[in-house]
């Protein structure tokens, strides 16, 4: 028998679009339900205004923290539900599979905590846990050898030249490679008066605030004799 559910959150794996249910952001929750929902707003035979039919909507939908997981003999505990600001939906459509839930406060969902979308219009009933983006980006240098070394010139000015491509990218943010740094610390400095190994770290975040950094080589070494 058909089983009504929300979908999990998945990749096509030729154009790498998102589908299902899960946060893009940590107040926004894309939701994609298994079936067409009747919408409420097409409903002629309703008295409800076009607002209390949104707030009806609104309703559908419940974030709660998940505390403790469920076992054999005890189920699972929740914190309080999370307050919504609105659903966006396809308002002109008569049905729709695809919501988001826009939650009221923009930092609401914490990636080292778990939560779980609730679903229940009285007539379907689910819920599904809600994908988070717990993946850090990956910086790659496709033209570095695997000891990532790269020599320059005892003495010289260091030339921009030398410094190595690198790629940044992210499962769900794409392309990050603009927003890729060298942040100040140990290793960011290189002194080409000096022979030696200088060890230069790249970062990079997500909007979920996932870091990735990779570290590389410059070696200062004079020219033989």
């Amino acid at each position: 028998a058909f089983s009504f559910r929300l979908l999990p959150y998945s990749v096509d794996s030729t154009s790498g679009a998102a589908d299902g249910t899960y946060a893009v952001a940590a107040n926004q929750i894309i939701v994609k339900t298994s079936a067409q929902v009747a919408n409420p707003l097409k409903d002629e035979e309703s008295e409800l205004t076009e607002e209390e039919t949104l707030e009806l909507v609104y309703g559908w939908f419940t974030v709660k923290e998940r505390l403790t997981e469920a076992t054999d003999e005890v189920e699972a505990t929740y914190g309080p539900a999370l307050s919504i600001e609105r659903v966006d939906f396809a308002q002109g459509n008569d049905t729709v599979a695809d919501f988001v839930v826009v939650l009221a406060d923009k930092n609401a969902l914490d990636i080292t905590k778990d939560y779980v979308l609730f679903f229940d219009n009285d007539i379907e009933q689910a819920e599904i846990d809600v994908d988070l983006d717990r993946e850090a980006p990956m910086i790659t240098f496709p033209l570095l050898n695997e000891d990532r070394i790269i020599e320059v010139l005892w003495g010289e000015p260091f030339d921009l030249a030398d410094f190595p491509f690198y790629d940044a990218v992210d499962n769900r943010d794409g392309n990050l490679t603009r927003a890729v740094f060298v942040p100040k610390g140990e290793f960011s400095t290189l002194d080409t008066r000096t022979e030696g190994d200088y060890i230069i770290m790249l970062q990079v975040s997500d909007a979920w605030g996932n870091v990735t950094q990779e570290k590389f080589t410059f070696r200062v070494v004079k020219p033989e004799a």
